[in-house]
């Protein structure tokens, strides 16, 4: 697994977060022996076996669904209570640590992914309303283009309204532009490498400005974005700390101004001892420094790996 792991998708997210970044186990694993140890209610065990057939754009697409590699609940709290979780979200992952399928409920959605021989991801299908078989919808289709050094050169998704991203890097391998729809994205780095500044474009205007800092290994340790887009926080700051073994164990979020829906957050991380996640809690840091849990995922693996 990557050294940083986000906590995993929210309510919001159920339809359109399958298309996390994070590379995962080298070893293809499953899931459901591991459920079964655990005692995990079958309620939450993926029951797509069959191929699913769509009619999408004029043409018909048959799809087999993905045996997930480990599974993440996350459990959601109110501020008022950190006892009882006023909603859960089950989400499973293959094993290049991409969600598959995540429901809450009756709802759910799937992405099915396929790749090439070198891991890298060619192909996502995006299946909402997957809870029964008669309301599945496929609801989008990407495909995604590399160069010959494995780095992502463009992708284009076609779900009734197109977009299209391209991707170009300088002599180093550096990524340097990139665009997707009507926003265009600028880096430049600094001459030790240890800082690169991200820049957003739309029709001439910054939208936004990132800044990376990164230790000698490599990792993010600090992250400053000022914005200008009346739909993100005008100022945020994340800080990341790692264990000897170069995991993220804590992430600190501040945003300013807060408001009712964004607050100040840590994020804490657990680790077996075979250096995969197996517990993320996310705590709101109220204004008198009290932290009040939010949320809190265990991830299940196959009990053999």
């Amino acid at each position: 697994m990557k050294k940083y792991i986000l906590l995993p998708l929210l309510c919001g997210l159920l339809l359109t977060g399958c298309g996390s970044t994070e590379s995962g186990p080298d070893t293809e694993i499953s899931a459901i022996s591991s459920i079964e140890l655990l005692g995990i209610p079958d309620k939450i065990l993926p029951n797509d076996k069959e191929p699913f057939n769509f009619e999408f754009r004029g043409r018909q697409i048959e799809i087999a669904p993905e045996q997930p590699a480990y599974l993440c609940i996350d459990r959601q709290y109110s501020a008022n209570n950190s006892e009882t979780p006023i909603f859960e979200i089950t989400t499973y992952y293959d094993q290049h640590d991409k969600p598959i399928k995540t429901g809450m409920g009756d709802s759910s959605s799937s992405c099915v992914n396929e790749y090439d021989e070198n891991g890298n991801l060619t192909k996502k299908y995006v299946i909402s309303n997957s809870s029964s078989p008669e309301e599945r919808k496929l609801s989008s289709v990407s495909d995604f283009e590399y160069y010959p050094d494995g780095t992502l050169k463009a992708s284009d998704t076609d779900n009734g309204k197109t977009s299209i991203v391209h991707c170009d890097y300088n002599e180093k391998g550096d990524l340097i532009c990139s665009s997707e729809s009507d926003v265009k994205y600028e880096y430049s780095f600094s001459e030790d490498g240890l800082t690169k500044t991200e820049t957003a474009w739309k029709d001439g205007e910054k939208l936004s400005e990132t800044t990376y800092v990164f230790n000698d290994h490599g990792d993010i340790i600090e992250e400053t974005q000022n914005s200008s887009d009346e739909t993100a926080p005008p100022h945020v700051t994340k800080e990341y700390s790692y264990n000897s073994s170069g995991l993220c164990i804590e992430k600190i979020t501040r945003i300013e101004p807060e408001n009712k829906y964004l607050k100040n957050t840590k994020e804490l991380m657990t680790y077996d001892d075979n250096d995969r996640l197996i517990i993320s809690e996310k705590y709101v840091i109220e204004d008198s420094g009290r932290e009040v849990l939010a949320s809190h995922c265990e991830y299940y693996y196959d009990q053999k790996f």
